[in-house]
Parts: structure tokens; C-alpha cells; sequence
């Protein structure tokens, strides 16, 4: 009887001990979200070899087509942009509120000072899988203003919400939605990167 119990309690001091060896170290890395919002010109797309109404998977819109519209600045610019770094299966948020004053004219010769807010706001949350592909759980929401043409018209307001799921490969910038109005196209551009 005495063997059997020493032996049952070997068993279950190398259970204990193998279990211990068995359990995953945490993960301490971090992922750096970097997400710009990009306005190029429909037409200056166009110039870039994207068609309109293309076939799927055929001229689509690409990273490079994008920076050749943003090498010229009538083409395109970057009107917003955000970064955010958390270790993973954490949430980050990084927000900017801005207050512009805008003169406009009155009866006779007043004036008067208007406020127009711009805001970014960026939320994102991080997974990595064993392919070192990047799963980012995102919300984008933006609010710009530009200023009418017409004097003393308030000026035109665009507000924009992308939130998805999506999965990008590390240090590689990806177009991850996209919308228009008239000849103004928006892109969010994602990229993520593996801080060890």
C-alpha cells in the first residue's frame, strides 16, 4: 500500500510539474495602428489607370494610385489621420477636437465669427494570429469642413464613420473602405505593425 501511494504521488507531483511547463507565457507585444483618411479627385483616379465600373478584382484601386494622386496636390491630400498603439486584445482610442472660427458678413458692414468643429476620432483593438497576420477591430469617424465658394455661405460639412472587422498583413498599408460624393473620393488606409 505504501508503494502504491508514493507512487500515485510521484504521478501527481510530474502532472503538476508538467502542467506548469505546458502553460503559455502571455503575450507582451504591442501593435502600432496607423489609419489615414485620404481625398483624391475621381478624375485624377482616372488619370492613374483606375476605371470606372471596372470588372472585380481588375482596376482596383491600389496604394500606388493613391500616392500618385497625393503627389500632386489639386489631386488629392490626407485630411485626416490617427495612430494608436495597445498590447494586444486591448482597446486604444486617440481623439482631436478642433474649433475654427469663420468670418462671415452681416447686414452692412458686421461681422460675425462662426464656430465649425473638426473632429477625429479613432478606436481600435488587436489580435495576431500564428500567420502574423493582424485581426484590428476599428472605428474611424470624422468631421471636416471646407469653406463654400460662394462668399459668406457657410461652409460644406462632411462627416464619415467606417467601423469593421478586418484582417491586414503587418507593415503593409491597405485600403480598407472607401465612399464618394460627386468627384470626391475617400479611402481609410490602415497599417499595422508588431511592436516585440
Amino acid at each position: 500500500m505504501k508503494k502504491f501511494l508514493i507512487v500515485l504521488c510521484v504521478l501527481a507531483v510530474c502532472s503538476i510539474a508538467l502542467a506548469e511547463e505546458q502553460k503559455e507565457e502571455p503575450d507582451y507585444r504591442s501593435v502600432i495602428v496607423d489609419a489615414w483618411l485620404v481625398q483624391v479627385s475621381a478624375d485624377a483616379l482616372y488619370e492613374s489607370g483606375v476605371k470606372p465600373l471596372s470588372e472585380k478584382g481588375k482596376d482596383n484601386v491600389s496604394i500606388m494610385n493613391l500616392l500618385w494622386c497625393l503627389s500632386d496636390a489639386n489631386n488629392g491630400e490626407v485630411i485626416a489621420s490617427a495612430r494608436t498603439r495597445t498590447q494586444l486584445n486591448e482597446r486604444g482610442k486617440t481623439s482631436l477636437q478642433k474649433i475654427e472660427y469663420i468670418k462671415r458678413k452681416e447686414r452692412g458692414d458686421s461681422f460675425k465669427f462662426s464656430p465649425y468643429q473638426q473632429t477625429v476620432e479613432f478606436r481600435s483593438c488587436c489580435k495576431i494570429s500564428q500567420a502574423e497576420r493582424i485581426r484590428i477591430e476599428y472605428d474611424f469617424k470624422s468631421a471636416t469642413f471646407e469653406e463654400a465658394e460662394i462668399a459668406d455661405a457657410p461652409p460644406d460639412i462632411t462627416n464619415l464613420s467606417f467601423n469593421s472587422v478586418t484582417t491586414v498583413a503587418a507593415d503593409k498599408p491597405e485600403i480598407i473602405a472607401q465612399t464618394q460624393i460627386k468627384d470626391k473620393m475617400l479611402f481609410l488606409v490602415l497599417r499595422a505593425e508588431i511592436i516585440e
